[in-house]
């Protein structure tokens, strides 16, 4: 009698995830890579290729790992998904999904105490000076005046407890 046997399991993906996310603040320092590990759950050998299909994500291959990092130099704040594809000979192809939230930098607050220079100003936006400190706030840091979206101005007087 002929007894004949099952063929054997073809190599198969085990990957340690299938998301990976990373955040970067523009302007901030480059999020850290992540790794995937590659395993084969089946039989035979899995030799295994991966591909990116955005620019944005760089792939680097070890034994059994592959290594991933983000490049969001130029993008806008927003949220960006790609996807990495394994594939083997024998093997069913699979795929891990990246998002990469790009998020926009906190303005910089600056604080301007007003001297008796600024007096004038003073006596035309509020009718009068008290002698006390004031304080403008506004988003500015590295940015030109011109592009200054809003400027706040709070005056406040201690003896009539006004505000402008």
């Amino acid at each position: 009698m002929f007894m004949a046997s099952s063929p054997p399991l073809p190599p198969k993906f085990a990957l340690s995830t299938t998301q990976l996310q990373f955040s970067y603040t523009i302007g901030g320092q480059q999020p850290t890579s992540q790794s995937i590990g590659v395993s084969n759950s089946g039989s035979g050998t899995l030799t295994w290729n991966s591909t990116a299909n955005t620019s944005w994500i760089a792939l680097a291959s070890a034994p059994n790992s592959l290594s991933v990092s983000v490049n969001p130099a130029g993008l806008a704040a927003g949220t960006y998904l790609g996807v990495i594809s394994f594939s083997a000979p024998g093997a069913v192809s699979q795929t891990v999904t990246v998002t990469l939230t790009v998020g926009s930098p906190a303005l910089p607050s600056i604080v301007v105490t007003l001297s008796s220079l600024f007096l004038p100003l003073f006596f035309l936006l509020a009718g009068h000076a008290t002698g006390q400190s004031t304080c403008l706030n506004f988003p500015a840091g590295l940015i030109p005046l011109s592009s200054i979206a809003y400027v706040s101005i709070r005056y406040s007087s201690p003896r009539d407890n006004i505000g402008l």
